[in-house]
């Protein structure tokens, strides 16, 4: 079974920021819809250039308002969605559910964007693949 069968189920329209873009921004994609667990970052010409998980977000965010961090909170939104995100990961619609899964398990994420023709067509959340691969049993 391919991703192409079971991707836009659960998150229906991919997070996509600039990396150029504030945390504020990345954060309002995140909040945009409930079930995302990942941001997305492009470039200026739409390619994929990093991911920024939820945890992520989290392990950013959270010193600041914990008051753990002598950054200020103003400080906290200067910073781009480059200075947050991670090596990016992704699948295609001809992926096998099997690869996705390991992608997902190697590292630690939760969902992965679709990328056709160097474009990000929608994302895969690990619960389709799990959903997917038990209903093929």
């Amino acid at each position: 079974m391919k991703v192409s069968n079971c991707f836009k189920k659960i998150t229906k329209k991919a997070a996509i920021v600039n990396e150029n873009d504030s945390i504020e921004k990345v954060l309002n994609a995140m909040l945009a819809d409930k079930k995302s667990r990942s941001v997305y970052v492009i470039n200026s010409k739409g390619k994929l250039t990093g991911i920024i998980p939820i945890k992520e977000a989290l392990e950013f965010i959270a010193p600041h308002f914990a008051g753990t961090k002598t950054t200020k909170v103003t400080d906290l939104f200067a910073n781009k969605a480059k200075h947050l995100m991670k090596a990016p990961v992704f699948v295609s619609p001809d992926t096998t559910l099997e690869k996705a899964l390991e992608l997902f398990i190697e590292n630690h994420l939760e969902e992965v964007p679709v990328i056709e023709n160097e474009k990000i067509i929608g994302d895969l959340n690990c619960l389709e693949v799990i959903t997917a691969l038990r209903n093929k049993k």
